[in-house]
Formats: structure tokens, sequence, C-alpha cells
């Protein structure tokens, strides 16, 4: 039996991260399908790489789901996270009339600044894969970012409107349930088309650093195990973590 999504969206003021609630009630035995939580205010949001992720209180979403991935996605996590990053991306298009991208991984892009970011942390038990907790940080009515103010950005300073923040969590809330609907077919090859339509400077010549070495190239897409592909005169492919985008 489905629960209403309304029952499975909790707020809280302050805690020092969402993901770390989550897995907390996934370990308790107390998380279903779809259940999150959203804060106010957390003090140790988590990011990409062991950084942090840090929001101004009550301005923005910090929004940490549960999912149960199903067999749909084994055995390839990367699916699942380009899947995520699709629905948040489109979320954010419907609040701004700029392009919003994907910057791989799973970074939400207007324009050349950071409007988000995404972080997937797993729980398998043996080989079997149990639980995605999926990390949510949206900017959405900071208006001053400090020493980040070329790198990052929100849809407030886009589109000079403030938002309901909770709001809009429960609408993504509600699309993210929607789109990882376990009983839904998967198609890989879709996913990935989709994702790589919406990849930030795709076809563009880019420069990442990789080791202390140079590369520059063109972006050509992302491959179905998630490799970014670079064409410097040859093709190359970089899995999470070892290339640094330099921009």
């Amino acid at each position: 039996m489905e629960m209403d999504p309304a029952k499975l969206f909790q707020v809280l003021d302050t805690i020092d991260s969402t993901n770390n609630y989550a897995m907390g009630q996934i370990h308790a035995g107390l998380a279903h399908h779809g259940s999150a939580w959203m804060a106010r205010e957390q003090f140790s949001g988590k990011g990409q790489r062991g950084k942090t992720w840090e929001s101004e209180p009550g301005r923005n979403i910090a929004l940490s789901i549960c999912l149960n991935p199903g067999a749909a996605y084994h055995p390839n996590p990367f699916l699942f996270s380009a899947r995520l990053a699709i629905i948040c991306r489109d979320f954010v298009q419907t609040l701004v009339p700029d392009k919003v991208k994907i910057k791989w991984p799973n970074d939400i892009y207007i324009g050349d600044r950071k409007a988000g970011g995404l972080l997937v942390e797993n729980i398998y038990q043996g080989q079997s894969w149990k639980w995605s907790v999926a990390g949510i940080g949206l900017n959405i009515n900071q208006s001053d970012f400090g020493e980040l103010s070329q790198k990052a950005v929100s849809i407030y300073q886009i589109t000079k409107l403030e938002h309901d923040p909770v709001a809009l969590a429960q609408n993504l809330h509600a699309r993210l349930i929607e789109g990882f609907d376990p009983a839904e077919p998967v198609d890989p090859v879709q996913i990935i088309q989709v994702y790589n339509h919406q990849l930030f400077r795709r076809s563009e010549t880019i420069r990442l650093k990789v080791n202390e070495q140079l590369i520059e190239g063109k972006l050509t897409g992302v491959n179905l195990s998630g490799e970014l592909m670079i064409n410097d005169g040859t093709e190359k492919y970089f899995r999470f973590g070892e290339p640094e985008w330099l921009i």
C-alpha cells in the first residue's frame, strides 16, 4: 500500500546534515520509500568529495530523500544518480527562464554558476543494494554568496522573486517519488540520452586537471558507466573523482 507523499515529508528546524538524519532513520527501521526530511538550517551539510555544503538558514532547500532503487538500477548506480539529476534540473528549469544544465556528475548550473548540488549515498547488504539517500541542496532565496559570488547563484538572483522553500521542496519531493516509482521500467539508454542533452558544456572545449596534468579537449558526453568522455585528438574516459574541472 502506497503512503500519502505528504506524510512522508517532514521539516526539521536545525540538524547537522539531512543525509545523516536520513541514514539514521533507515538504520532504525523507520524509513519508507520516499521518506524525506528538509532542514531549515543544517550546520554540517554534505557535499561531494567530503566537502561541506553551506547555505543561508531558512533561505534555500536542504532536502534528503530515502529511495529504494529496486532491481531497475542494478548494477549501475550512475543511472540512479543521472535520473536524480534530470528530475532536479527539470524542477529548477520551471523556476527560471535561463537554461539550466547538469554539470557532471550531478551539479545543477544556471549559466556558468552553480545553483545546486546532489549527493547520493548508497546502503548495501552484501551485494544487495538496499537504499539510496539522495541529498539535494538548491539555492532559492539567497542573495549573497560572499567570496563565492562568481561561482554560485540562486533562483532569486535570476528572477528577483522569492519563493517558499518548504513549498518548493514539497513539490520536488512529489516529483522524485513519481520519478522513482519502483513499478516503472527503466530505460538506461534513454536516461543517458536525456542526461547528455542537458549536460553542461557538452560539445564545447573544456579544461581538466588530472594528476597535475592539464587536459584540454571537446566534451563529447557521458557514457552508460557514468564516465566523462573528452576528445583531445583521442577519446579519453574519466571516472568520477579523477578529473578536476577548470572553469
